[in-house]
């Protein structure tokens, strides 16, 4: 079980362009799918706010 904040950089345009982990899970093949996921997340369905700080950070947890 593990729970780290990923840093998700978001574009005017609503896709994520880059993102990174806080730390590692202690598994550099999780870590490398995490940041993979991220990436491939779909734009968002509206397009943020042009104030909207960056990066988000974004709490991710795993109970197994």
């Amino acid at each position: 079980a593990y729970t780290i904040v990923a840093k998700v950089w978001v574009g005017d345009d609503g896709n994520v362009y880059r993102a990174e982990l806080s730390r590692s899970t202690g598994k550099e093949e999780i870590d490398d799918l995490l940041v993979d996921a991220i990436m491939g997340m779909p734009s968002l369905n509206e397009m943020p706010p042009p104030d909207m700080p960056n990066p988000i950070r974004l709490r991710i947890s795993s109970r197994i």
